[in-house]
């Protein structure tokens, strides 16, 4: 916590020029906000940051901003300050402007600078509704730019049919050769102009694209992790990954072939028009072979998807099967049951195949027609011109040669549009899936925005009244009638056998999971009186099991607190006795749970918990952090939990002896009740009484 509180002053202090003017900008807008939550916004580091970093700073905290140029400084009230103004080039640094004499200098020393004015903006519980398309314009500036080079490509592909025209109209039946070799250069210009536009068009696509897959990634994952633990748990991690791979998927197809469709479709009548400016009848019959095109390839369409429609009611059981698998896989290997199990994946992977055979199948179906009608009309151009040729309309060669290259250009888009539009059926599912995901409301509050605490920080007393919970209409309840009271800075420990209600009481402490009745407080206030980013940075959870993600020993302790020095990182790990993980490449040293980097289960439990333990938090619940330790670890850990007395209040479920002689508190749980509260000293009296009366009862039977 004292690095939160010194955060701001880290920045005013940086040697980084945009981290000092974002202390500044937060100062003069006399920012309400916590630490915790500059912490969780910051983008960057606070001695390298840029200006792309302060403008994320500032987003996440939640502010917003209106830019303006600044041809006159005199427009910009005293209302509007403070603002930060820079040229108008990518990646410019930012100064902050305080007052009207001071934006004045700066005018007078630089031309073409951009004025930035922000507000704070609450946060809106859900996106809205077509959260894809509104992401999709973003890039509207873009998107005008592609359309005006998509016309100025359409009619430079007027220039070599016309060529050719020329050629066979004029130029051969009049020998004029010389003539030939004049407008020779002017129609390979076109064709060079048209090949450099087509691959600026492409690259901008996928520019385009690569920006809107970083959007997707960003705030979809920022969305996921703030959903609600027990709605996180409803899906799988291959549920999630598939998910992700079908938003990506939508991506492709938007800047694929639905952007390439319509950016060329609106742009045939150019070529209809250039058909008609050499023979109206013709450009009829091309209009009439293209809504014949369109209707036979609807119609084919409305057939296709109406077989496909029953097989997407029945989904492929591979991806829940394969899930199975992976978590169960030294089980099935133990019972030599490979065989097996390969034999109903290659079953489900079938399934699977068939269910996205007709879609296939499909979109191939389309593309055959749309070519076909591309060849058939141009035939019948070809034929209908002759026809008119000799029926003695002054129709020449060149000119049917020029309006069949029109005819392809006329139907290559129109193909385009009908592979889109094939593949919509499969993407429309996902796109309305992505919305209704982004659009829900459901979710936890944004932990780095602004937001000023009523509540004083906690110092960690906690108390259960009557606290019932029950976590599914099947089981029996896990805590009935929980009632206790822990004091600020001691050290309590929970013990009971498996099931009896340890740790779905720490799980209720760390929100993880909601009572069913009675109320649950810290410093005397319902714990739901809290925001949720004053409690995360109060209270710290270890479950059972701790982990260590793939990365650097120093990544995986900087999860505790991203401003840690590498001193105080060090002294975290020998505080737990792991100090040899510190031998031969120190904090550089890469970790995993497996492979060749894999540490010992001792070690990964005690890393974890040093992790837990930098966060410095008020409450610290352990959930039987010994049955992984070895005995250095242990002691290690028994006289950090020790030393941490008075200075915080820590809760741990556990059966250890050594932790229970030197615990402040004792609560033993039977059945989800409490069946004991007290010192150990209580404990060991009751304990003594019990057996006394035991002995009694004996001797008065025998």
């Amino acid at each position: 916590m004292k690095h939160d509180q010194t955060l701001l002053d880290q920045l005013r202090n940086s040697p980084s020029q945009q981290a000092r003017v974002l202390a500044g900008l937060l100062d003069a807008l006399h920012w309400p906000g916590e630490g915790i939550q500059l912490r969780n916004a910051l983008s960057g580091s606070p001695t390298a940051m840029d200006s792309a970093d302060l403008l994320n700073s500032l987003r996440n905290l939640g502010y917003r901003w209106s830019v303006a140029r600044l041809n006159d400084p005199a427009n910009w009230t005293e209302r509007a300050y403070p603002i930060l103004v820079r040229q108008d080039e990518a990646g410019a640094p930012f100064q902050l402007v305080e007052t009207a004499e001071q934006l004045r200098e700066i005018s007078t020393h630089s031309s073409g600078l951009l004025g930035y004015r922000f507000h704070f903006e609450p946060e809106r519980a859900g996106e809205q509704r077509q959260w894809f398309q509104a992401q999709v314009m973003r890039f509207r500036r873009g998107i005008g730019e592609l359309y005006a080079a998509s016309l100025l490509l359409n009619l430079l592909a007027l220039v070599l049919p016309f060529f050719i025209r020329a050629v066979y109209n004029l130029e051969i039946p009049g020998g004029q050769v010389g003539d030939l070799f004049l407008l020779l250069p002017f129609a390979l210009l076109a064709v060079g102009l048209q090949i450099a536009l087509t691959q600026w068009r492409q690259a901008r696509l996928a520019d385009y694209g690569a920006q809107l897959d970083l959007i997707l990634a960003t705030r979809v994952l920022g969305k996921l992790l703030r959903m609600r633990l027990p709605q996180l748990e409803r899906y799988s991690p291959l549920a999630l990954a598939g998910r992700l791979r079908g938003y990506q998927g939508l991506r492709t197809y938007v800047t694929g072939p639905l952007s390439l469709a319509a950016l060329d479709l609106p742009f045939i009548v150019i070529y209809l028009a250039a058909i008609a400016s050499m023979s109206v009848p013709l450009m009829g019959l091309t209009i009439l072979m293209v809504v014949l095109c369109f209707g036979g390839v609807w119609a084919v369409a409305s057939a296709g998807r109406a077989v496909q429609a029953p097989l997407s009611l029945n989904p492929s059981d591979l991806e829940p099967m394969l899930l199975d698998l992976v978590q169960n896989f030294d089980q099935v290997k133990a019972a030599g049951a490979e065989r097996l199990w390969q034999q109903r994946l290659e079953a489900a992977s079938a399934d699977q195949a068939m269910q996205g055979i007709a879609g296939v199948r499909l979109q191939q179906l389309i593309g055959i027609l749309t070519g076909e009608f591309s060849q058939l009309t141009g035939a019948l151009v070809l034929a209908a011109g002759t026809a008119l040729a000799l029926a003695g309309d002054a129709l020449e060669l060149g000119t049917l040669i020029a309006a069949m290259f029109f005819v392809w250009r006329v139907f290559r888009p129109i193909q385009v549009a009908y592979q889109a539009l094939s593949r919509w059926s499969l993407m429309q599912p996902t796109l309305e899936q992505l919305n209704r995901f982004m659009a829900s409301s459901d979710v936890e509050p944004d932990s780095a925005l602004t937001q000023h605490w009523l509540l004083p920080d906690p110092k960690g007393a906690l108390a259960f009244k009557t606290v019932n919970l029950r976590l599914n209409a099947v089981q029996e309840a896990a805590l009935s009638q929980m009632s206790f009271q822990i004091a600020a800075g001691s050290l309590a420990v929970l013990s009971g056998v498996e099931g009896a209600g340890s740790s779905s009481i720490l799980k209720l402490i760390d929100g993880q999971i909601p009572a069913g009745s009675g109320v649950i407080t810290l410093d005397g206030a319902d714990l739901r009186q809290y925001p949720l980013a004053q409690l995360r940075q109060a209270i710290a959870y270890l479950p059972e099991q701790g982990v260590v993600f793939p990365g650097s020993l120093r990544e995986n302790l900087l999860l505790a607190n991203p401003l840690l020095s590498d001193a105080e990182l060090e002294a975290g790990l020998r505080r737990m006795g792991v100090e040899e993980l510190l031998d031969g490449a120190g904090l550089n040293r890469p970790v995993a749970l497996r492979g060749s980097d894999g540490l010992l289960p001792h070690q990964v439990q005690a890393v974890a918990i040093a992790r837990v333990l930098l966060t410095e938090p008020v409450v610290l619940l352990l959930d039987h952090p010994f049955r992984r330790l070895a005995a250095p670890n242990r002691v290690a850990l028994l006289q950090e939990l020790q030393n941490r007395r008075g200075r915080a209040t820590t809760l741990v479920a556990s059966d250890s002896p050594e932790l229970l002689t030197i615990a402040d508190q004792i609560l033993i749980l039977k059945e989800g009740s409490l069946a004991f509260s007290g010192t150990p000293a209580e404990l060991l009296a009751a304990q003594q009484q019990a057996q006394a009366a035991m002995a009694q009862s004996r001797r008065q039977v025998s």
